[in-house]
């Protein structure tokens, strides 16, 4: 599957070329993080306020992890469904079975720059040839073309890649990438 991240909280997925098969207005990640991070200080918090104000604050924080898991879990379903997951940087769902619409005539002559790896600049029809399969060239193409955006794409071996622009304004992938290892 794939996930797309759109800047901003104001703009559709049509105005960054993704069209969304299922648009949808939630679930929002991010409020459902940060409630259930306020019920759980709440909670911590209530401790010296007794038994049962403890136990009531403690249900609120089971309750809302219980939804953040849940809501979790169903984002992630949703990358099984042909095309990607699109969300906003805020991590509201905007919608799933997305179609990246940008061609490669629209980035091959592009002025954005673009690196396989650190150290080796090159242009964007080696980019394109060398990072992978139709999801990773999809998820290229439309971060040439808006390098604002951030695209996680997992392989069907497990494998995740990133695309996005780093530091120096430079598109490129980075991969393979462990959540096991600390930076």
């Amino acid at each position: 599957g794939a996930f797309v991240i759109l800047p901003g909280e104001d703009k559709t997925p049509e105005s960054f070329d993704v069209s969304c098969k299922y648009p949808l207005e939630s679930p929002d990640l991010g409020d459902d993080i940060a409630n259930y991070w306020s019920t759980h200080i709440q909670a911590c918090s209530s401790k010296k306020e007794g038994v049962d104000k403890y136990e009531t604050k403690l249900r609120a924080c089971n309750q809302s992890k219980a939804r953040l898991l849940t809501n979790v879990d169903a984002i992630a379903n949703m990358s099984a469904a042909d095309g990607c997951v699109v969300m906003t940087e805020q991590l509201r769902l905007l919608g799933f079975g997305g179609a990246i619409l940008v061609s490669e005539d629209e980035v091959i002559n592009a002025q954005t720059k673009v690196r396989l790896s650190k150290d080796s600049p090159c242009d964007i029809d080696c980019f394109l040839r060398n990072v992978g399969g139709q999801r990773h060239q999809s998820a290229a193409r439309l971060v040439i073309k808006h390098p604002d955006i951030i695209v996680f794409v997992v392989s069907q071996d497990g494998e995740l890649s990133v695309f996005a622009s780093d530091e120096e304004a430079y598109i490129r992938v980075y991969r393979p990438v462990d959540p096991f290892i600390t930076p």
